[in-house]
């Protein structure tokens, strides 16, 4: 069931109406109509006529439930035989999910690991071969697979290739796609 205030701030807002104009409209003080929308105060019959009076609508409208947002229909499709097959949905901005596909190397063992930090969580799933994920806070761990991790991205992170042939690791970032 609707919540009359909630209704009463998103017809306001559809409307592009400040409070204090509300207010003048309906003869209710901004400071009530400021509770009545927080529901922090409920709504008594003499207010509903009087806001629905204001603002020229019939008191039943302050009982509707808001409409679910349509659909806005984001896809993305990527190809084995595209080349940025590596980078699914690299074509979609504002991601909330951020695929990468991984196809690691050995480390030459002479060099220093570099470890990335993201924002947000991360998820890695291990799709071919044996991949070490060596991290700033635990000792390397070694993923086959059909293995996967969930870990916090500010984690310290680096990931290498830990067996003989290929190695492949699918890794979703949430937050900032950065």
């Amino acid at each position: 069931m609707s919540q009359p205030g909630a209704t009463l701030r998103r017809l306001r807002e559809q409307s592009g109406l400040p409070l204090r104009e509300v207010s003048r409209r309906t003869g209710v003080s901004v400071s009530v109509l400021s509770k009545l929308e927080n529901g922090k105060l409920g709504l008594s019959y003499r207010r509903l006529a009087q806001i629905s009076a204001g603002l020229e609508i019939e008191v039943g409208r302050l009982f509707e439930a808001p409409q679910p947002a349509p659909a806005i229909g984001r896809r993305s499709i990527r190809r084995a035989s595209d080349p940025d097959a590596a980078h699914p949905a690299a074509d979609l901005l504002h991601k909330r999910l951020s695929p990468r596909i991984l196809e690691l190397a050995a480390h030459p063992g002479d060099e220093r690991l570099e470890l990335r930090r993201r924002p947000g969580d991360l998820f890695a799933f291990v799709i071919e071969g044996e991949a070490a994920l060596h991290t700033d806070l635990y000792v390397p761990l070694r993923l086959g697979a059909g293995d996967s991790i969930y870990f916090d991205g500010a984690t310290g992170h680096a990931w290498i290739k830990a067996g003989p042939g290929a190695c492949r690791v699918l890794t979703v970032s949430s937050g900032d796609e950065g």
